[in-house]
């Protein structure tokens, strides 16, 4: 039985009460969505590899999905394995594999071996794919290559992932608006430990910290000028409070 042949005969499947609970939403809210074809949960059985899935649709929160893929001219499966790798690992929700070179069955094969999340494709592309066929060489070593690949996945994703997160909070997502709240707070405090851990990429906050920390306790931007510390130190009545070394 499908998610929408559930969601139609009432049953609320335990899909949809794991997507209720990631979202904040009561599993009825989902299953409703899904009956009436304005959210789907992407989870095929098949993919045995698929631990982290999600619920996409109206009144859950924006999703970010990463393209990759082969072409004509340039076919490279380990490259393509590793922009899946470094997609899911800055965040992205879904992939798209909408490679038109090369062996696509094995391409689908090696992808969904390291895909923990949803993996999408385009069928017609398979159909023009088989029209023509034609190599490519590229002078670059592997090294090289998967280094841009990171590079270029990191950015993108991370990008997005950010303008979701922005997406949520303008649309008034009570999760979203929660975490702000509370990454605003532990701005307040210089709680660093608990920004890091409300933040969309912990690992990489941490890296900047480490690289580009000031010998305050406060950030590198303001050091001892912290407007948290100056307002802090208006409301308690004094002049300046000074700020602990870090």
């Amino acid at each position: 039985m499908t998610q929408l042949e559930a969601a139609r005969k009432g049953i609320v499947t335990e899909e949809m009460a794991y997507v209720a609970e990631r979202e904040g939403v009561s599993p009825e809210f989902v299953r409703e969505g899904v009956a009436a074809g304005r959210i789907v949960i992407p989870r095929n059985p098949n993919h045995r590899t698929l631990t982290d899935f999600k619920g996409i649709g109206e009144g859950l929160s924006v999703k970010v999905n990463a393209n990759l893929g082969t072409s004509f001219d340039y076919v490279d499966v380990e490259a393509e394995v590793e922009k899946a790798r470094v997609a899911i690992r800055y965040g992205a929700d879904t992939i798209m594999d909408l490679s038109t070179g090369g062996d696509l069955k094995e391409i689908r094969r090696r992808i969904l071996e390291v895909a923990t999340v949803p993996l999408g494709t385009v069928p017609v592309y398979e159909a023009e794919f088989r029209a023509a066929r034609r190599k490519s060489f590229f002078d670059m070593s592997a090294d090289e290559l998967f280094q841009v690949i990171e590079e270029h996945g990191k950015e993108g994703v991370i990008a997005f992932k950010i303008a979701a997160h922005a997406a949520d909070v303008a649309r008034g997502n009570p999760i979203a608006l929660e975490r702000n709240q509370r990454m605003s707070e532990a701005r307040y405090r210089l709680d660093w430990e608990g920004q890091f851990a409300l933040s969309l990429f912990p690992e990489e906050a941490r890296r900047i910290k480490a690289e580009r920390g000031s010998k305050t306790k406060a950030c590198s931007m303001c050091g001892p000028f912290c407007p948290m510390n100056l307002v802090e130190a208006a409301l308690r009545g004094r002049a300046r409070m000074e700020l602990p070394l870090a």
